[in-house]
């Protein structure tokens, strides 16, 4: 799926908001979910912007994107944005390694918990 110009947009835009180059080229670019249109940069360590296109009743859509790092959170509140999609936050972390960080964040952005 190709991303539209109009998401582009809106995450160049937010990633300027939060004091990042603007320039989206400059950090590594995931689809994580074809069927949303949701996508994932990693900014930094620990780091990510989500992005995804919403649909609305009057069939117009839009985006909603947010940035979220990992240590902004309590391991508490992590194990409650991954309880919807995971039985535990110690499940995911033994489970996905390294990417348990993206992951939780991810859950988190995905139920407007972030």
């Amino acid at each position: 799926m190709i991303m539209s110009d109009a998401q582009k947009g809106e995450i160049s835009k937010t990633l300027g908001n939060y004091g990042y180059n603007e320039d989206m080229s400059r950090y590594p670019c995931v689809l994580s979910d074809d069927a949303g249109s949701q996508y994932h940069l990693v900014l930094s360590d620990g780091i990510w912007l989500f992005s995804e296109e919403v649909h609305y009743g009057d069939s117009s859509c839009g985006y909603k994107t947010e940035v979220a790092d990992i240590k902004s959170y309590s391991d508490e509140r992590l194990n409650e944005m991954v309880t919807s999609h995971y039985p535990s936050l110690d499940f995911v972390k033994e489970t996905l390694g390294d990417d348990w960080s993206m992951i939780a964040l991810e859950c988190g952005f995905e139920c407007d918990m972030l």
